[in-house]
């Protein structure tokens, strides 16, 4: 019953958040939760993760080459094209769309593909090669793209492994403890968790969002598209290789979802003179968690 509620109950926590984050205090305290409450449905969602199917899932060479064609080619010149279609006459904005747009989900991703019953086990697999690739190729793309060329600070790329290897290896750990029953009512909550998450995301960024309305009636339509756009190119690259539904969901999810910290944790380091583009990294999340509640529910539909 929770998983068929969560997109209607992430936008009452979405309408809660927006209302109770004038508070400033209230604002401050849930800031503060973000990290830990995503790290706490991250392990929630790995002791879903059936490990025993990885070694298997890293073999699926024809998942492994889609996906990645689709992020790492397909995606990079999707985002161009449409700055260039709606922010042309704004190249700094248009810089922050397509910082947000090329780097692919190392988290959100598993937990909204473990919502709509697909292949974590796949999702997981993949994780690393996307995140070692989007280090290596997002001031590749800003170059290209742009003409300035930036590296990845270390204290980045650290931050962003420990919020994952910590879940991991403790979801690890206790599967070896506890039996799959216990495991399976642990993770029954995941729902919940995930909707705090948004309620203190929305909550902490409610200022943001407020004072640059007029920032998110410029770019949501561009996400909104690109979203639109590699929902229907993932779902026909699946039925073209014959994915069945599980895999299907995986690369919905991974070539949809954004891995927007990381842009925003450059774009406050490199681009510290240009506040646009961080408030465009703020806001591009906002529109995907919802965008990806309503995707999860979509494919549910089509099992």
């Amino acid at each position: 019953m929770l998983d068929r509620l969560t997109p209607v109950l992430i936008l009452i926590m979405m309408g809660v958040a927006l209302f109770i984050g004038q508070y400033e205090w209230v604002s401050d305290v849930l800031g503060i939760l973000v990290i830990p409450l995503l790290m706490a449905l991250l392990f929630l969602i790995f002791l879903d993760v059936p490990f025993r199917d990885i070694p298997a899932s890293i073999k699926n060479y024809k998942f492994n080459f889609i996906s990645l064609a689709i992020n790492f080619i397909w995606t990079p010149v999707l985002a161009y094209l449409l700055g260039y279609m709606f922010l042309a006459d704004q190249p700094v904005l248009w810089l922050g769309l397509v910082m947000l747009l090329v780097t692919p989900c190392t988290d959100w991703y598993i937990i909204f593909t473990n919502l709509a019953k697909g292949n974590t086990a796949l999702s997981t697999t993949i994780l690393p090669i996307n995140f070692i690739l989007q280090i290596i190729l997002l001031p590749v793309y800003i170059y290209l793209f742009f003409g300035v060329f930036e590296w990845v600070s270390f204290r980045v790329v650290l931050s962003m492994i420990l919020t994952l290897i910590i879940p991991l290896g403790l979801a690890a750990f206790v599967k070896l403890l506890f039996p799959g029953e216990y495991l399976r009512r642990a993770s029954s909550i995941n729902p919940l968790v995930l909707s705090l998450a948004v309620l203190s995301i929305f909550a902490s960024e409610r200022e943001t969002l407020f004072n640059n309305l007029n920032l998110l009636q410029i770019i949501l339509l561009p996400i909104l598209l690109f979203f639109l756009i590699n929902f229907i190119v993932s779902n026909i690259a699946a039925k073209t290789f014959k994915f069945n539904y599980r895999n299907t969901v995986s690369l919905v999810m991974t070539t949809m979802a954004r891995n927007s910290p990381l842009a925003l944790a450059i774009a406050v380091v490199v681009f510290d003179d240009l506040p646009i583009i961080t408030l465009a990294l703020i806001i591009g999340p906002l529109i995907e968690i919802p965008v990806l509640a309503v995707t999860s529910r979509v494919m549910q539909l089509k099992m």
